[in-house]
């Protein structure tokens, strides 16, 4: 019993370093590109597109410290793009 609740606190000790990791990025994300302002000019394409293109540069890397910062990009952009969306559905 011991192990299996150690094995689990282990997953979710990682998945909430993962977690944090995505939110700092998104962070990053919005003080590079100008946050809301910048994300609501994006189409649903554009952003399917952006999604496409740093999976694709994850995917292309040469070497494996290449594919983590990508992959977080890519982590980090359905959120921009869903929190675009509600706020132009609210509007």
């Amino acid at each position: 019993m011991g192990t299996s609740a150690s094995l689990e606190t282990k997953y979710l000790k990682t998945l909430d370093d993962l977690f944090f990791a995505v939110a700092r990025r998104r962070v990053e994300q919005d003080e590079r590109f100008g946050g809301p302002r910048h994300d609501d000019t994006h189409t649903r394409q554009e952003w399917a597109d952006l999604i496409v293109a740093h999976t694709q540069a994850a995917v292309d890397a040469a070497y494996y410290p290449a594919f983590e910062p990508e992959m977080f990009d890519v982590a980090g952009l359905p959120l921009a793009a869903i929190a675009s969306a509600r706020r132009k559905a609210s509007e």
